[in-house]
């Protein structure tokens, strides 16, 4: 309507304000905005407090690390290096709290809301906080793009900055089809590494999602750098990123290794479900839309419900992706069977007591997790032990850990090839939709201003 001059001249359309009101209500939902202005409106713990300011850091550094895979450092991005400076604020705060006996909770709030706000838009808590991870988020998708089809950006941006001919359009399917041609093959050649398989992470919240994740990132424990953050609330905003160091080994052939990234992906919050089972799933399913990913696993840490059961068939015939199913936190169970059928607690049993109950113990578990025709992955994948029962049985049993991982190499292998194709169709939709109607405009345009001259 811009373009074809609808609007009188030296005007702009209108800002909707009611949209505005929507999109910003939106952002504080699933920004977890709310328990932030209760934690600055309200007397809090130092470490509710130092949680929640963690987690933005967290978010915020997430964003940043994966920005700087697609940007050199050398070059100056001004949304980054404004989130390095927020995410140096947020950590001098934890600092701060860590550090302190008398820890001046009024002056940390004041600092944080200071910190992730902007003044411009009242001083709205979260405001600038928001805006930076929806730029960055921006910026990496528009990065990827260009990183992995750097021919059909090329042509993408040269049609985006000249207007068409006098006859036709400028852009043409024949040139569009031949550069991603070509992109492909120079990728082919390349190193496989250059394309990531996406594998998400799902669930509800606190079911133990980011702890099996840090497990996947083999990380040695929740403080170090790179972990992402877990809480029995929720913790993770917008699926989180993390590149895995190591590539996952096929392990039906050692050649066959694959470059992965985990996605942690917001939990699903069960208590919030309206009511409507299929509109709530609908929901959910769009948010593993957005995340993008190949391979999804489902965490539950109970009974599976009619709900994830939906989540199931729209992974697997809504997305078309494959979906694994995962039986979290099941220490806590097999603790208490051992104890039901030795009469012993684990920590005081002998090492023969454990080797004979052993299998009794989990093929019940199995038996209680058991859905048709899949199999399930029991995992207890947890870094601080609440008892000393489990703190030892951790150490000698990683239950079904490894098998997942090899089924994730053979899943991850499988998906890479079909990642690149569906990258390019979206490559080539993405210059479709945006060049051609753009140019379809501007021809639109030129023949009602001929038209106008002719009269």
């Amino acid at each position: 309507m811009y373009c074809l001059k609808e609007y009188r001249k030296n005007r702009v359309p209108i800002k909707d304000i009611l949209l505005v009101k929507q999109l910003w209500n939106e952002a504080v939902v699933n920004y977890g905005i709310k328990r932030t202005r209760q934690l600055l409106s309200n007397e809090c713990h130092a470490t509710d407090l130092k949680f929640d300011i963690d987690c933005r850091q967290r978010h915020l550094s997430n964003l940043i690390n994966i920005h700087n895979r697609y940007f050199d450092w050398t070059e100056f991005h001004e949304t980054r290096v404004e989130a390095e400076n927020i995410v140096d604020q947020l950590s001098k705060i934890v600092k701060y709290i860590n550090e302190e006996t008398n820890t001046q909770i009024d002056i940390c709030k004041s600092v944080y809301q200071n910190s992730i706000s902007t003044p411009d838009d009242n001083n709205d808590v979260g405001s600038n906080y928001i805006r930076l991870c929806e730029r960055l988020l921006l910026e990496i998708t528009n990065a990827e793009f260009h990183s992995i089809f750097p021919k059909t950006n090329a042509i993408f941006a040269e049609w985006m900055h000249e207007p068409g001919s006098d006859d036709k359009f400028q852009p043409k399917i024949f040139d569009l089809i031949k550069t991603i041609k070509q992109d492909l093959k120079d990728l082919w050649l390349s190193t496989p590494f250059k394309v990531r398989t996406k594998i998400g992470v799902v669930g509800y919240t606190s079911v133990g999602k980011s702890t099996l994740l840090n497990r996947f990132l083999n990380m040695n424990s929740l403080t170090e750098n790179g972990a992402t953050p877990t809480s029995t609330d929720k913790s993770t905003y917008f699926p989180l990123q993390f590149d895995r160091e190591e590539p996952l080994i096929h392990p039906d052939n050692q050649d066959r290794k694959t470059a992965v990234t985990f996605v942690d992906i917001q939990g699903h919050d069960k208590s919030r479900s309206n009511g409507d089972s299929q509109k709530d799933t609908d929901r959910y399913l769009s948010e593993l839309l957005k995340a993008d990913c190949d391979i999804y696993v489902i965490v539950f840490d109970d009974e599976l419900c009619d709900e994830q059961h939906n989540w199931i068939v729209g992974i697997e015939q809504v997305l078309k992706r494959k979906c694994i199913l995962v039986r979290s936190k099941v220490d806590k169970y097999y603790l208490s069977k051992f104890v039901e059928l030795s009469k012993v607690f684990y920590a005081q049993s002998t090492v023969e007591q454990r080797q004979q109950l052993d299998s009794t113990i989990l093929q019940q578990i199995r038996l209680n997790n058991s859905v048709d025709n899949r199999f399930v992955y029991l995992v207890a994948p947890d870094y601080k032990p609440s008892t000393s029962d489990a703190d030892l049985l951790l150490k000698n049993n990683s239950f079904d850990l490894i098998l997942l991982l090899d089924e994730l190499s053979r899943l991850a292998f499988n998906a890479h090839n079909s990642r690149i194709h569906s990258l390019a169709k979206r490559a080539v939709a993405r210059v479709i939709n945006i060049c051609f109607r753009r140019d379809y405009v501007l021809n639109v345009l030129k023949y009602q201003i001929a038209a106008g001259i002719g009269s």
